[in-house]
């Protein structure tokens, strides 16, 4: 059997370990976790708001438009995709603005849904999907054709799932008070639940 002699030069080439090296090698490391904890909830996209929303029923139409405050936040803005139909009742426009335009919603003297998305400027642009800003306040605006409202004033969701994208595809679905709001024994102002 040879024995193995050790060469000085070979020695001399392999690093010593070193108490600051290890220090350093152990902040990286924490760094690192850090920053994998933290930059997803950067740029994770929401637009949660602070729940207040208003809507006018069109009972001859069986519409309802919904205008709810959100607050979108997210590096780089947020864009909300889309808005899932609620039991008993489906999307027919969804629209999201900056700014608050619940203040705008008129109750007298609107002869229909349509004419009310006029009158409260909504364009093709405000469309969904729409990109909005991070930070600032903003409304989110659904017509919803009422399919049966026994069933979404029974079972109808106190809240609707929304879609949203951030600027790095990150995917998120939150929900909004922006469902339909019918009184149990039907429209508001009196008008039987029909269909």
């Amino acid at each position: 059997m040879s024995q193995a002699t050790a060469d000085p030069t070979l020695e001399a080439l392999v690093p010593r370990g070193s108490r600051w090296r290890g220090v350093a090698f152990v902040v990286l490391a924490l760094a690192v976790l850090g920053g994998a904890w933290v930059v997803p909830a950067l740029v994770r996209p929401t637009i949660v708001g602070n729940g207040s929303a208003a809507g006018t029923e069109f009972p001859a139409e069986h519409r309802e438009l919904v205008l709810a405050n959100i607050a979108p936040h997210g590096w780089g803005g947020v864009t909300v995709v889309r808005i899932d139909d609620v039991p008993g009742a489906h999307v027919v426009g969804a629209w999201a603005v900056e700014g608050d335009a619940l203040g705008n919603v008129p109750v007298a003297d609107v002869a229909s849904a349509d004419y009310l998305t006029k009158r409260l400027g909504l364009t093709d642009a405000d469309r969904l999907p729409r990109a909005l800003a991070s930070g600032g306040p903003a409304t989110l605006v659904v017509l919803w054709q009422i399919d049966s409202c026994q069933t979404a004033a029974r079972g109808g969701a106190d809240s609707t799932p929304v879609h949203l994208r951030g600027p790095l595809a990150t995917a998120r679905v939150e929900t909004v008070p922006a469902s339909p709001m019918l009184s149990s024994g039907g429209w508001s102002d009196g008008t039987p639940c029909q269909p």
